[in-house]
């Protein structure tokens, strides 16, 4: 076989057949004579291949993008899909993208052992909490995750006993994407892309689910269109963003030390997402459009930290990482001089986190 014009549709009569024939047309060298590597990184092109080929085959974009994860499966094989941007990202996505680019797995590394309280009962972190809002048994169900960072949300979900859910994730990040591909291996089909304009097919998916990440995204309303559109109607869309905290000593004087030292000049445009994301007021005006049944909770999580540890979790924030390298030297100076009454008699500072965990159901 040497392209799609010489398929034969017949020929293909179960879908186990597809991994054979996709990657002895569009794959690499060592594919085409049978030895399918670890991983393999589909470039778009690939990508777009691969939806021509599923068309030829009478499956619809949904069974595709549902089943390539099983068919992956069977072959020991993960593929990660580079979508190039169609558009010149903002300001802020560059810097989102070279942040964690440069820093992969951070959001898990600060969330993944982070407990939280809602309505009176701890969970174990926000992640579980996600996991949560989906029904206990999701026999033939497919789940996308935006935002995904490392995979550390979809290896949980991928964990559960008797799973039989398709898990798909979708990020920014190169690094990140390679740091999910290394946990998940063939059990999530991982893509490259803006939540703003996914490659996915509309009603591609039974639930969304989205970590730390909405209330970064320019056009916060056209990214909750998108996860409409890629949803079934009566899908699930659930999601973990940040809230104003009540504030803390510690926390305010770190905030009016950073605020003082100027941005990088590349960075001087950064602006993170939509106010609307950080109160249940906005939430519910965001997702008027589109969804129903809105159901939003308050979650809080202390940090009780020396003046050291509460300083190297302060420099895992974005803001710190706006200044240059001199400024955030002297910003450590003058934060861990005024940190001095504001301490514990046991030396230690507190801080309260507060979060919000929203679900919602595709009209």
């Amino acid at each position: 076989m040497t392209g799609l014009g010489n398929l034969n549709c017949q020929d293909f009569e179960h879908i186990e057949h597809l991994p054979g024939v996709l990657f002895a047309n569009f794959g690499p060298r060592e594919a085409r004579n049978g030895e399918f590597p670890q991983k393999l990184e589909f470039r778009w092109a690939h990508f777009e291949h691969y939806w021509q080929f599923c068309s030829a085959i009478h499956l619809t974009q949904r069974q595709a993008t549902s089943e390539l994860p099983a068919i992956l499966s069977k072959m020991s094989t993960s593929i990660t899909v580079r979508r190039p941007m169609k558009s010149a990202v903002s300001s802020t996505e560059a810097f989102l993208r070279s942040f964690h680019n440069q820093y992969p797995g951070l959001t898990a590394k600060a969330f993944g052992g982070l407990q939280v309280t809602m309505q009176g009962s701890a969970y174990p972190s926000t992640y579980h909490l996600l996991i949560d809002t989906l029904p206990s048994s999701l026999p033939n169900s497919s789940v996308l995750e935006v935002g995904c960072g490392d995979g550390f949300l979809l290896s949980l979900l991928a964990d559960l006993p008797d799973s039989a859910t398709t898990l798909t994730g979708i990020d920014l990040s190169e690094a990140e994407l390679q740091q999910a591909s290394l946990r998940l291996g063939p059990r999530a089909f991982l893509c490259q892309g803006r939540a703003q304009a996914m490659p996915f097919a509309s009603g591609a998916f039974t639930h969304v689910l989205c970590h730390m990440a909405l209330m970064l995204m320019d056009d916060a309303p056209g990214v909750v269109r998108e996860i409409r559109r890629v949803l079934v109607s009566t899908g699930i869309f659930a999601a973990v963003v940040g809230a104003r905290s009540p504030g803390s000593p510690a926390m305010d004087a770190f905030r009016e030390i950073v605020s003082r030292y100027p941005r990088r000049p590349e960075y001087a445009d950064v602006q993170f997402g939509d106010k609307r994301t950080r109160s249940a007021q906005g939430l519910q005006e965001l997702l008027a459009q589109g969804f129903t049944d809105i159901s939003i909770q308050d979650l809080s999580a202390t940090k009780i930290l020396t003046k050291m540890q509460f300083w190297n979790w302060l420099i895992d924030m974005y803001d710190v990482h706006l200044l240059s390298e001199d400024d955030i030297r002297a910003a450590r100076d003058e934060y861990f001089e005024s940190l001095g009454p504001m301490a514990e008699l046991d030396g230690t500072l507190s801080h309260i986190i507060s979060l919000r965990l929203f679900v919602a159901t595709a009209a």
